[in-house]
């Protein structure tokens, strides 16, 4: 009786040592991108305009006070983000603040077309003026052109429409592109091209579109909702989070 009980505590003594072992460490060699905030020059503080535009979102009324909501200087759209290094595997991208800081305009590239996007955390979708608008509705903003791209795939019966709480929206088509912000790159990112657009994104011409950084599962693409561009690149990441440090730049 006694050979088995030994052979039991043996193999009891060998657990415990191997659970004590360490464990080699691995290292992943994955990537980092970067969309620093620019000085916003040319914008003097007005806080009573500030105001006057966001109330104009929700249609109320603002008396005695004069606003441009157009002034803000559009970042060039034929400038390309800057290209993570391969050694490093980081890269970035600037952030333009628009008119009083109410957004920050970011150069995305879209099957190899430049355009200045909107990040948003409120929201899920990434959607472009694109070519499928009128000449009117595109007016001075950069539209996406899929027929300019040689990897564009429109996703058949898939659509999208969105409304934001300001009654701002849009609403069209889906396909999948390759997508570059900063050096980081997903290629088969679903891209909601505009067919639709409300006034206050056409008179916003420093804007082509947002990029949505939200919950995958508010997506607004039916019948089938799609990925964000976050949730897409999150697994080559060094670290799958992103921050905002975004402050007054005065």
């Amino acid at each position: 009786m006694m050979r088995p009980i030994a052979s039991l505590l043996l193999v009891a003594v060998m657990t415990i040592v191997a659970l004590a072992a360490p464990t080699p460490t691995r290292t992943v060699n994955k990537r980092s991108f970067k969309v620093p905030q620019r000085r916003s020059l040319g914008h003097p503080r007005d806080p009573l305009a500030a105001i006057a535009k966001a109330y104009s979102k929700f249609g109320w009324n603002v008396t005695s006070i004069d606003y441009n909501q157009n002034s803000a200087a559009k970042p060039s759209a034929t400038s390309k983000p800057t290209t993570a290094t391969q050694a490093a595997e980081h890269g970035e991208v600037t952030a333009t603040p628009d008119d009083h800081d109410s957004q920050f305009l970011s150069p995305v590239t879209i099957g190899g077309q430049t355009l200045n996007l909107d990040f948003d955390t409120g929201s899920s979708d990434l959607w472009v003026f694109s070519t499928e608008l009128s000449k009117a509705a595109v007016g001075g903003h950069t539209a996406f052109d899929s027929s300019k791209s040689g990897t564009f795939q429109l996703l058949a019966g898939e659509e999208f429409y969105i409304s934001y709480g300001d009654q701002s929206g849009a609403a069209g088509i889906v396909g999948i592109d390759v997508v570059d912000i900063g050096g980081a790159t997903v290629t088969s990112q679903a891209i909601e091209l505009a067919t639709a657009i409300s006034s206050s994104f056409a008179r916003n011409v420093a804007n082509d579109g947002l990029v949505g950084l939200g919950f995958s599962s508010i997506n607004t693409v039916t019948p089938h909702p799609q990925k964000t561009f976050f949730d897409n690149i999150a697994p080559h990441l060094a670290q799958p989070v992103f921050t905002a440090d975004l402050h007054n730049d005065t």
